[in-house]
């Protein structure tokens, strides 16, 4: 969390608030990731029990095709963001050479994957 200073555009006061920072945290760590909501093809498994596992994405980017392999997921959670069911992996892969981390957000009513924070 990091604290903002808001101010109201009607009353013109300012109002301190803590707001979620866009930061992962692994281990002793943590990994500041930019925020990029950005659709994306995803190839996935599904389990017995119905748990789902996404194995790589496609993104285009600048009219570039890149293909990312998912090596780990780090992290699984769910939220209901606007009513709407949304399932967040934490993964790590090879993108270019070096292996990074970023999150993936399945929203489950419209069947839609995003990068969403790199």
């Amino acid at each position: 969390m990091s604290t903002t200073n808001a101010q109201c555009a009607k009353t013109n006061s300012s109002v301190l608030e803590d707001v979620p920072s866009a930061s992962l945290e692994i281990g002793r760590s943590v990994v500041s990731m930019k925020v990029l909501m950005k659709p994306i093809e995803t190839i996935t498994t599904h389990s017995k029990e119905g748990v789902i596992r996404p194995e790589k994405y496609r993104i285009i980017e600048d009219g570039e095709t890149i293909v990312v392999l998912i090596d780990k997921i780090l992290t699984r959670s769910e939220i209901k963001s606007a009513g709407c069911r949304e399932l967040i992996f934490g993964c790590q892969g090879v993108i270019n050479g070096y292996l990074k981390k970023f999150e993936l957000i399945y929203r489950v009513p419209v069947c839609q994957w995003f990068l969403y924070r790199m």
